[in-house]
């Protein structure tokens, strides 16, 4: 379903924060939900929406860092419906 939206989901943003945020930084206020939800927009905007908001924090998650830790992260897995997806990588 996701894969019949266009990579941007129509413009649509999902913060995956329902639970506050605890990495990279630690507020427990923060809240999460969808961002420019317009009437345009389906079920599969927002499935996309959805998987690319995670894919996008676990990517600032492994690009963040303190500048002298020699921590690097080579690869990620994932695992039930979008590990069943083609892999693609994210514009950097």
């Amino acid at each position: 379903m996701a894969a019949s939206v266009p990579p941007g989901s129509g413009r649509l943003i999902f913060l995956p924060w329902l639970s506050g945020e605890h990495a990279p930084v630690l507020d427990h206020y923060a809240r999460g939900g969808y961002v420019g939800l317009t009437m345009s927009h389906n079920k599969a905007h927002m499935t996309r929406a959805v998987m690319e908001g995670v894919a996008y924090h676990t990517r600032w998650i492994c690009e963040w860092r303190r500048p002298d830790s020699a921590l690097t992260v080579s690869s990620a897995s994932s695992a039930a419906g979008i590990a069943k997806s083609e892999p693609r990588s994210l514009p950097i």
